[in-house]
């Protein structure tokens, strides 16, 4: 059976977000792609 695993992060935890993958967690694929998005809203000028 699958070994299940707590999770690490909450959600809004930016900073481990942020954290950077070591060697070793690369080699072994221990590791998520983390993509961020943000929506930037910028008003029209007037004509």
């Amino acid at each position: 059976m699958e070994e299940r695993r707590k999770p690490v992060a909450a959600p809004g935890d930016d900073d481990y977000l942020e954290k950077k993958a070591t060697r070793q967690e690369k080699k072994t694929g221990e590791f998520t792609r983390v993509t961020q998005l943000s929506y930037d809203e910028v008003e029209s000028s007037p004509d």
